[in-house]
């Protein structure tokens, strides 16, 4: 007879309440969010695994690289926002908004108004209030913001050139959705081999293999 008592529990990375038992609680210290950790628990000959996902932990901070800079009149000038949490982490995929004092981004006169994203393809983050709201796996509520910001984009002009580095199906669908809302561009790139791409091109209405 197998008895639920005699349930054995072990991880390489989370602290365990206790070694035995039919149930046990899994905590992680010092870890990074996203971080993902494995629980075992073994029976008999009888095993199965379950996964922690570390969530970020707010309230989250936005830093500007190179926040004061000159640009001349018609000309721009890319700037880079970094997403970090309580502990300083950073938060990919984080939905930035961005705005000015002398008006909307979007109504600037350069040739050539294009957002660059580098993503794994999911849609982590959106902001709620003002505050940055994290979750993993993606909620709907974050990917249908993300969506909305990608229709809002179309509409002032502003075309999205997205890096993606990951080959997953259910992701590069979802980028090919964005990238097709948007009429933008899309670079499907293996994180093995950075130098080879697909270039699906919605602005010129183009796909190329890039080696």
């Amino acid at each position: 007879m197998l008895l639920l008592s005699n349930v054995s529990w072990s991880s390489a990375c989370a602290n365990l309440s206790a070694g035995t038992g039919a149930s046990v609680a899994a905590g992680l210290s010092n870890t990074s969010g996203g971080t993902t950790c494995a629980v075992t628990a073994r029976l008999g000959g009888l095993s199965a695994s379950a996964t922690l996902t570390v969530l970020y932990a707010g309230p989250f901070n936005v830093t500007i690289e190179a926040a004061t800079l000159s640009v001349a009149n018609g000309a721009s000038q890319e700037l880079t926002a970094r997403v970090t949490d309580l502990h300083g982490n950073p938060v990919p995929n984080a939905d930035v908004r961005w705005s000015a004092s002398c008006g909307a981004l979007s109504r600037s006169h350069a040739a050539n108004r294009e957002v660059l994203v580098v993503t794994d393809g999911e849609p982590t983050a959106h902001f709620e209030n003002g505050q940055i709201e994290f979750s993993y796996p993606p909620t709907r509520r974050t990917i249908v913001e993300t969506l909305k910001e990608v229709g809002r984009c179309t509409r002032e002009g502003v075309t999205i050139n997205t890096f993606m580095l990951e080959r997953s199906r259910p992701l590069t669908e979802f980028v090919d959705r964005m990238t097709r809302l948007n009429r933008g561009r899309a670079f499907y790139a293996d994180p093995e081999q950075l130098g080879e791409f697909i270039l699906v091109d919605y602005v010129s209405r183009r796909s190329t293999r890039v080696a």
